[in-house]
């Protein structure tokens, strides 16, 4: 019997029709397990996972794979979203077994949970180089019935080697010593590291697949900013300059895909993710905060920002103000949405839609030919820039900047139109805590940038949207005073929350705190994420309040796996432990009696800076935290301090209600707990600001 019918997770709902008697993790599975000695397939995935979706239709849906599922397993379905936890434990497994993770995951598990054999996609058949699906089920069945001391020492070295993992930040031979001055040359050197793995010519990091790696290049760009490093700020601006005109952004539609198949961003892997195009728009606003941006990358950079601010207030947000967790890569065929025909541009020419120097323009600007790019389609991507173009088209044309802005809107709307009519990928309305954290976070920042670029409708938009997604969060997924559920679909909220919930959520709240919003709201913000942080040094430590490295990635009242996860690195989204010690430096600056976190983020990060600067790419977030540390925050107050806070390392210090209007009035910029003179004009805060960013820098560089 299928168990997934009454599932809330659009994942697992995917699955409740299979002829696979799926179970949903739970005791009830374990325990049928046990009684009838029968080995557990524990199948991982998430809606918008096209391989996923591969294996469903190949080996879940087949009649013969499925009644070997149902003889010889007890087979388990989890949504990867939901259940992150089992995602981290049992990925290594795939990883240390075929030295490829991803999904779907498949590991096999004795009824204790604990793993014997692991991979990832498997045919249903021999093909590709892989085994079939239904040699290894028949394989591993008769190894589990005949050679149990070999299932028992492939589980002990896995169970081993995941253990080992998790334990790498406690490594006894790391410094313990804190963060000091002389931490800058080290964090030079880590960008030193990571500049060499980067791609100058394509942007991001060389090779292929190619991922965004937000928080690699969100460090680059805060560790240029503070040291004068003109080739950390420029390995940012490459990838942002690329992904803009390449195939991993929507150029009709705007928002990102997850990763692109090729090294120059052509082709993407079609799902998009709510995480990409959150942390995306707030590096690419911190980017237009600052000065060091020419004026056709601000152009460039403006308008991916507010496409991609309206993508997801258009298409991810629930009616009620919390952000959905991704768009499928599959609608009648994995492109289909995506991918266009030459011929069907001409389709649109011959109905009136698009006008034939539109036609002419479009297939210039984004490389449309009958060859295509893409399996006899095309995927959109700038080719030519606007004055290409021109040039172009001159014998027969004569077209101006203006008019050719004009002409590409008007096709990129009309094909907009046309698109709609396609059969849509299926949207996962599952809200989760911790990428709302990371959204709403990304929406604040956006709204800086969009006001700073004077675009203060699209800015405020950007900001309501924002706060009706905390709002969504702090009414919906908070039960007692600070604890959060993780989950939230159809109407329930459920799933005890992780770390990455409280971290993400936490400087959501701080990064709200520093918005244009009135100061007894950002009081109340800071409210929210001073509790949050708080239950993460309750719930998160471990036993005896242990407190060197990472924090666990599931509470301790959470349920008992065979190991506690942590999480050290960086993922497509950073780690939570290094954004839940953000948070914490920059609130303990506030009020180190009230927010009594600074000893707790040097302890860790005493411990976490050495593997960190040691392995960049893969912990470039507690770079960036460590970066906070050595530098220090910078607070300032005032009515209008929101205005001030363009960088990451500036937060906004609420005037307390008895201040008169006269004090409200004037700006007061602290650092280190040393505070200015007021002074009433809004450059003179903001140089002196920068000065003493720059002078730390400076300070600790030498």
């Amino acid at each position: 019997m299928n168990r997934l019918a009454k599932e809330t997770s659009p994942y697992l709902q995917q699955h409740k029709d299979n002829p696979v008697d799926w179970y949903p993790w739970s005791d009830e599975a374990f325990r049928r397990a046990t009684d009838e000695r029968k080995p557990v397939l524990l199948s991982i995935g998430y809606s918008a996972c096209h391989w996923c979706h591969v294996m469903q239709h190949e080996s879940f849906e087949d009649a013969e794979i499925a009644a070997i599922m149902n003889e010889k397993f007890i087979n388990v379905k989890v949504d990867r979203e939901e259940r992150p936890d089992l995602d981290q434990l049992y990925q290594p497994v795939a990883q240390a077994m075929t030295r490829s993770g991803g999904w779907p995951l498949t590991v096999f598990l004795t009824p204790d949970r604990k793993p014997f054999f692991g991979g990832t996609y498997f045919p249903p058949h021999d093909r590709y180089g892989r085994p079939g699906f239904a040699r290894i089920l028949n394989a591993l069945s008769e190894a589990y019935r005949d050679d149990p001391a070999g299932v028992e020492q492939s589980e002990s070295r896995l169970t081993g080697m995941i253990r080992s993992l998790q334990d790498l930040d406690l490594n006894q031979s790391m410094s313990m010593e804190p963060l000091s001055q002389s931490t800058m040359v080290s964090l030079n050197e880590a960008a030193e590291a990571v500049l060499g793995y980067v791609d100058f010519e394509k942007g991001g990091v060389d090779g292929a697949p190619k991922f965004p790696n937000t928080p690699i290049f969100s460090f680059l760009w805060r560790f240029g900013l503070a040291a004068d490093s003109e080739p950390s700020r420029e390995a940012t601006r490459v990838l942002l300059r690329n992904i803009a005109d390449s195939g991993l952004y929507d150029q009709l539609g705007g928002g990102f895909h997850r990763y692109s198949v090729d090294e120059s961003w052509n082709v993407p892997h079609f799902e998009k993710m709510l995480y990409d195009s959150a942390l995306l728009i707030r590096l690419y606003s911190e980017v237009l905060l600052t000065p060091n941006v020419g004026s056709d990358d601000r152009l460039r950079f403006r308008e991916v920002l507010e496409e991609t601010v309206r993508y997801l207030l258009r298409e991810m947000r629930d009616p009620d103000g919390g952000f959905y967790s991704a768009q499928d890569a599959d609608a009648a065929g994995e492109s289909n949405l995506y991918v266009w025909r030459k011929d069907e541009l001409s389709e649109l020419v011959k109905a009136g839609a698009l006008t034939e120097l539109q036609f002419r323009v479009f297939c210039s600007r984004y490389g449309i030919t009958e060859q295509g790019n893409f399996e006899g389609g095309n995927v959109l991507r700038v080719s030519r820039s606007l004055d290409q173009v021109a040039r172009e088209l001159a014998p027969e044309f004569s077209i101006d900047e203006v008019q050719m802005r004009e002409l590409v809107s008007g096709a990129r709307a009309r094909l907009l139109e046309s698109r709609e009519k396609r059969a849509r990928p299926g949207t996962d309305r599952k809200i989760l805590a911790a990428w709302n954290g990371l959204a709403i976070s990304g929406l604040v920042w956006a709204s800086k940038a969009l006001a700073f670029e004077r675009r203060d409708e699209a800015a405020a938009e950007a900001l309501l949207a924002a706060q009706s997604a905390f709002r969504f969060i702090s009414e919906r997924l908070v039960h007692g005073e600070d604890r959060l559920y993780s989950s939230y679909q159809g109407g329930v909220p459920k799933l005890n929350a992780y770390l990455d919930d409280y971290a993400f959520m936490a400087m959501a709240a701080l990064d709200l705190s520093r918005s244009d919003v009135p100061e007894s709201d950002a009081t109340g913000y800071l409210n929210w994420s001073g509790r949050w942080l708080s239950t993460i040094t309750r719930h998160f430590r471990g036993e005896g309040g242990e407190t060197p490295g990472t924090f666990y990635f599931t509470s301790d009242d959470h349920e008992t796996l065979f190991e506690r996860p942590k999480m050290l690195f960086d993922h497509a989204t950073p780690s939570g432990t290094a954004v839940a010690l953000t948070a914490m430096r920059a609130l303990s600056e506030f009020d180190s009696v009230r927010f009594p976190f600074e000893n707790e983020v040097r302890t860790r990060l005493s411990v976490l800076f050495p593997f960190a600067a040691l392995n960049p790419l893969s912990a470039s977030e507690v770079l960036s935290c460590s970066l906070l540390e050595v530098l220090g925050p910078v607070l300032v107050s005032g009515r209008n301090a929101a205005e001030l806070c363009r960088h990451p390392h500036v937060f906004r210090k609420p005037v307390q209600p008895m201040f008169s209007e006269a004090d409200l009035s004037k700006y007061v910029v602290c650092h280190r707990q040393v505070c200015g003179v007021p002074v009433t004009e809004t450059a003179t805060a903001a140089r002196e600001i920068a000065t003493k960013l720059k002078a730390v820098a400076r300070a600790n560089a030498a």
